[in-house]
């Protein structure tokens, strides 16, 4: 963390054993945390994938959006965040939604 901004990521990758399955997962956590309202956020939180099987042009999931949030205080260094965003699809695979709601609820504990 540098100031205002927070980083981290996720990488997955699964698979089946008959080799019908194998997607690839990433997701880039970024947080802009706004010092004029404390507890609150901005965040990328996207799940970007790659499905390694289908057809050529039809393996990335690629989205786009923003997520805002707020850090509750609950006392003797509990927490909990809770986050709300939307993030459209500019690159997906035909059976992808175009677009998608994303909540998203942390407990942070001591």
């Amino acid at each position: 963390a540098s100031g205002s901004w927070s980083f981290a990521s996720f990488l997955s990758h699964l698979w089946d054993f008959d080799g019908k399955y194998s997607t690839t997962t990433f997701q880039p956590l970024v947080f802009f945390n706004v010092e004029a309202w404390p507890g609150v956020m901005v965040s990328y939180q996207g799940e970007i994938t790659y499905n390694w099987k289908a057809d050529s042009g039809d393996q990335l999931n690629l989205p786009l959006g923003l997520q805002c949030g707020k850090m509750f205080d609950l006392d003797d260094g509990w927490g909990f965040q809770l986050d709300v965003g939307a993030y459209g699809f500019p690159v997906r695979a035909d059976e992808a939604a175009d677009w998608e709601v994303k909540t998203t609820m942390f407990l942070v504990f001591p």
